[in-house]
């Protein structure tokens, strides 16, 4: 219990070091205009976007108190309370992802990208150190032996990888482990979610990108189906793919390629 609060104080202050107070979740609400201009008033659009702003501003507010909280804890030199702190950090994480997913299914035509030229090891090691927690990090290895540039809508493709490897870990039970790769070659960056976990039926494999679709081992899992559907969305407006290799009762990949060019 003590290790884990202590982790959790270093990483607070490796936060603190660069700057990063202001939560990232609570910055840009671009895809929130998108869908306000895309629906007349009255219309599923307009009151999507309205009930998703009277959410992010809550939000946005539990996360920066947070992190003044944690500020101020780090300056007293206390570690008791960063386990709970990095449990609040994480689950406001996984709800803003969860409301941009809904904002981009909700979208009309394709999706609206913001791109610009993003180091892939460098937004995947970001994304590692904020959404795995103390406790899961012994159980995460990083293979990326080469950095590669690509120009793409960097916050879009954190929240696929953030969605693959929150999946992989809520489904490879302790102590198995999960692994990102990334591969490049061919003019091709693929970047690779292989867990232990137990593994889709071939039926499952078919449908799992489908909207709503949860495979039969998600019973009693948190979520609602969205992640991989609209990581398929992200993906495919980037000129890329998403794919899925498993095998029942060993585990999964779940991968997806970018246009390296």
């Amino acid at each position: 219990m003590v290790e884990h609060e202590v982790r959790g104080a270093q990483k607070w202050s490796e936060r603190s070091e660069h700057g990063e107070r202001e939560p990232r979740f609570a910055r840009g609400t671009r895809e929130l205009d998108l869908l306000t201009q895309q629906g007349p008033e009255g219309s599923p659009q307009e009151c999507l976007a309205e009930i998703v702003h009277d959410m992010k501003n809550p939000l946005s507010t539990i996360g920066l108190e947070a992190s003044i909280l944690g500020e101020q804890l780090l300056r007293c030199n206390r570690t008791v309370g960063f386990r709970s702190l990095e449990r609040i950090h994480r689950n406001v994480e996984y709800l803003d992802r969860l409301i941009h997913d809904l904002l981009d299914m909700a979208s009309s035509g394709p999706l609206q990208l913001f791109r610009e030229p993003i180091e892939i090891r460098g937004l995947i090691e970001s994304v590692l150190d904020r959404i795995v927690t103390a406790l899961d990090r012994p159980r995460v290895c990083l293979d990326a032996p080469r950095a590669q540039t690509l120009v793409i809508d960097a916050h879009r493709i954190e929240r696929v990888v953030a969605n693959l490897v929150d999946n992989a870990l809520k489904y490879t039970p302790s102590p198995g482990q999960v692994i990102v790769r990334l591969a490049t070659g061919g003019g091709i960056a693929c970047v690779s979610v292989i867990d232990e976990g137990p593994g889709l039926r071939p039926d499952e494999m078919e449908s799992v990108f489908d909207r709503y679709r949860r495979a039969s081992s998600a019973q009693g899992r948190k979520g609602c189906g969205l992640g991989l559907h609209v990581s398929k969305k992200i993906i495919q407006a980037h000129g890329g793919r998403i794919a899925v290799d498993s095998i029942c009762g060993v585990g999964s990949r779940f991968y997806f390629e970018l246009p390296a060019g």
